[in-house]
């Protein structure tokens, strides 16, 4: 364990727990589905927890391109699955959720471990 404080790792907290205050916020004030919601805030979660395990690379734009695209890739297959959830008047609760947005995390710091921080990455 270290005696310093990990600065960055908190702010990188706060940042989160903001935007994902900011945007219930939003979702609230444009009436947008409940699902949407929590979708967005898990994937919120994940990808701060990703940039927080992923601090050993920061300082390489390999890092920052994967997460974009990672990103991207993340909210092409998550709307689609909202869409269907909302459509078919399913809500989505955090039980049914969290194992999912587990194993899409393991899965994904796991990719991003070995591209940007193993000692295959130098």
């Amino acid at each position: 364990m270290s005696r310093y404080v990990d600065v960055e790792g908190w702010i990188l907290v706060v940042i989160a727990a903001g935007v994902g205050l900011l945007a219930a916020w939003v979702a609230d004030s444009h009436r947008l589905s409940e699902n949407l919601v929590k979708a967005t805030v898990y994937t919120m979660l994940a990808f701060a927890c990703l940039v927080m395990a992923l601090q050993p690379a920061w300082r390489r734009l390999r890092l920052w391109v994967d997460l974009v695209v990672l990103m991207v890739l993340h909210v092409l297959l998550v709307l689609p699955l909202v869409n269907l959830l909302d459509s078919h008047s399913i809500r989505l609760n955090w039980a049914m959720g969290l194992p999912f947005v587990a194993a899409e995390f393991l899965l994904l710091l796991g990719l991003l471990w070995r591209r940007n921080v193993g000692e295959s990455s130098r």
